[in-house]
């Protein structure tokens, strides 16, 4: 007479008598099968090896074991739409059926993704026939002191460094120095930022290209050219190169070998002096005097801004001198303090030349 076995899941299953049913990865022996010792041996040694070998077993079935031997990785499997997957070591194609968590190495792009619900999502840098690619968290060293960055590579080229500290002498060919933020590759002369810069202050090292605006509350030091495709807006601006804007440029103090602005040019709005003395700031374009007695203004440091140039005019009938002898009249000679005499409506043009602010311009 056939019986029935019961799988976990509650299914039955016949087994005839005198027969051995190969429906399944181990035979099933029906009652009075004769030497059936070898079948129910030969079921034994399959479980115990786990079905060991390259191809998976015929009609598995849901949770059972398989040692795929090709890849020398353990399997269980998880249904028709599911499969086989891996219990030790990661899948090297990407799994069907996944379930939030799973991951797989992707050996094309050299990644290990993870499954995050409803889309692969890879967890860290690849590598493609260009090179290393994506972000990387590494040290840099400066004399005794070790600093994490992460750096961003593309093509196996390391393109930008984000350091939360400034490091000096880091020794990395195209970031000899590290400003806190993010750094570009020297290296590269197209180093380009497509977008927009907001911040408080950027030191670019060499040439700046900008795709968007520079908008920052800070400082924009530049030691190569300035390419900005929108607007500049900065508190100081120090450009050692060519500046070209091709819109508007709002900067507090700007000193640059040529600029080129197909914008606007805005300046620092002019600030008025009502005291007896008045020290000039870094960010002073103008400067109105209307006091009540001489002025005395303290110029900025002329070997420090060379090139620069202060607008000033008096409203009142008062002179206004320099503390220092550094003013070179407008028609020329010895500097010394004299800016504006004691007549309303005076002004004057003063411009740096490395040594003396030098009187340009006055009536």
């Amino acid at each position: 007479m056939a019986y029935q076995i019961t799988n976990t899941n509650g299914t039955t299953i016949t087994v005839a008598d005198n027969a051995v049913d190969s429906t399944y990865s181990v035979q099933l022996v029906g009652k009075n099968r004769t030497n059936y010792g070898a079948t129910i041996n030969q079921n034994f040694f399959r479980l115990m090896e786990n079905f060991s070998s390259g191809s998976a077993p015929t009609s598995p079935q849901l949770g059972q074991a398989w040692f795929d031997s090709t890849h020398s990785t353990l399997k269980v499997y998880g249904g028709v739409v599911i499969g086989w997957k891996p219990l030790s070591g990661i899948a090297t194609s990407e799994p069907s059926g996944p379930v939030a968590g799973d991951m797989w190495f992707d050996t094309v792009n050299q990644q290990l993704k993870v499954y995050a619900g409803s889309a692969w999502v890879a967890i860290n840098s690849g590598v493609v026939s260009g090179g290393l690619n994506g972000a990387i968290t590494e040290t840099v060293n400066a004399g005794n002191v070790s600093y994490y960055v992460s750096s961003l590579y593309a093509s196996g080229v390391r393109v930008a460094v984000l350091s939360k500290d400034p490091v000096t002498g880091t020794g990395v060919t195209g970031f000899g120095n590290l400003v806190a933020g993010i750094n570009y590759n020297t290296s590269i002369s197209t180093s380009t930022v497509n977008g927009n810069v907001v911040g408080a202050t950027a030191v670019f090292t060499s040439n700046a290209n900008v795709g968007g605006n520079l908008n920052l509350t800070g400082e924009a030091r530049i030691t190569g050219n300035a390419n900005v495709v929108g607007n500049i807006s900065a508190n100081i601006g120090v450009f050692t190169g060519a500046v070209s804007i091709t819109g508007n440029a709002n900067v507090g103090n700007i000193g640059a070998v040529a600029g080129v602005f197909t914008g606007s040019l805005a300046l620092k709005a002019p600030v008025t002096v009502t005291a007896s003395t008045y020290t000039m700031l870094a960010t002073d374009s103008s400067l109105i005097i209307n006091g009540v007695a001489t002025c005395t203004v303290t110029l900025l440091d002329a070997a420090t801004y060379p090139g620069r140039i202060l607008n000033i005019k008096t409203t009142a009938a008062y002179t206004v001198v320099s503390a220092g002898s550094n003013v070179v009249p407008v028609a020329g000679g010895a500097a010394g303090t004299a800016i504006l005499a004691a007549t309303a409506g005076k002004w004057a043009m003063l411009q740096s030349n490395g040594t003396n602010w030098v009187t340009m311009m006055a009536g």
